[in-house]
């Protein structure tokens, strides 16, 4: 497991893990054990990152009610005499747990800078991991990641929807397309998959009875999966009866490509959470090996002697 550290946060990394967690994407074709070496990497560094971040969380916590709890006793016990040596002690507490503070929360600061989305490891890794042996070991594997979850930058509206029981709701929409994915099969088929999540804020304010300010989040993901297989139109076909039976049940879509056909099918699927972190829930590799199976289903090898229409 990767080391982190607040003056190196990447030390122990590849050069390309590195280069992943500074920019936060990683992109390229490679064979599929060396991309599995390094999403293992980056996992890894990720899993404990979260654990230092939680724990820097919980220490600032910690060092913040302590800090204000000794200048209220300092206040309360400040005085000459007999309580000079109380009061020197107080306040020397609070300096101490004023500096923890502060150092926990720029280590905090500093982990959430380097932070990855989660979708990844929890989905990605163990897809790939699922159909490494259907992918030859001499082909390379196109990966398109993007890892840093929502940001201002990916922002798409923004807007106030009004009141509604007496709070206002500021609504805030992301678009985060993070993963593209082309592999080979040794089957002759080629399979794509394209990831994307659609993240939706709703900031809610609202004044108490006593004239309070008070606000919550709440957020909504959309998964949307788009998973495409391809056939070697030289040994395959698309199954007609099959493929319009599809179409009727579950929305398979014919694709055209310059070398021939392709199956496509789309996936949705929604997750809620209230705070101030949009949900870590996503969807499963199995779910997505399913498309997949769904997509071959389609396909069938074209006789000896004949030709594909």
């Amino acid at each position: 497991m990767a080391r982190q550290s607040a003056r190196r946060p990447v030390k122990g990394l590849s050069k390309m893990a590195e280069t992943a967690v500074l920019k936060r994407q990683v992109m390229g074709r490679l064979r599929m054990n060396r991309w599995l070496r390094i999403l293992r990497e980056l996992s890894s560094y990720d899993e404990a990152g979260d654990l230092l971040r939680s724990r820097s969380k919980k220490g600032a916590g910690i060092s913040v009610v302590s800090c204000i709890v000794l200048l209220v006793l300092l206040f309360v016990f400040w005085g000459g005499g007999e309580l000079l040596i109380v009061s020197v002690a107080l306040g020397a507490g609070a300096l101490l747990t004023l500096g923890f503070s502060i150092f926990f929360l720029k280590k905090l600061k500093q982990l959430d800078a380097l932070d990855l989305a989660n979708d990844f490891r929890s989905i990605l890794l163990p897809f790939l991991v699922a159909i490494r042996e259907d992918v030859p070991s001499t082909e390379k594997v196109k990966l398109n990641l993007d890892l840093a979850g929502p940001s201002e930058a990916k922002m798409i509206r923004k807007g106030n929807l009004g009141k509604k029981g007496g709070k206002e709701i500021e609504e805030t929409v992301y678009s985060d397309p993070w993963c593209h994915l082309e592999a080979p099969l040794a089957a002759g088929k080629h399979i794509r998959l394209d990831i994307a999540n659609i993240y939706t804020r709703h900031q809610i304010s609202w004044r108490t009875t006593r004239g309070k300010n008070k606000s919550k989040s709440k957020w909504r993901k959309l998964v949307v999966v788009r998973a495409e297989m391809a056939p070697d139109a030289v040994r395959f076909t698309l199954d007609p009866v099959a493929l319009k039976k599809g179409q009727k049940e579950v929305g398979l879509k014919l694709k055209k490509r310059t070398e021939g056909e392709a199956v496509a099918i789309k996936m949705k699927k929604k997750f809620k959470a209230i705070g101030n972190d949009p949900p870590v829930d996503t969807v499963q590799a199995k779910e997505l090996i399913a498309l997949f199976l769904r997509l071959g289903s389609l396909i069938r090898p074209i006789p000896t002697g004949s030709q594909a229409t």
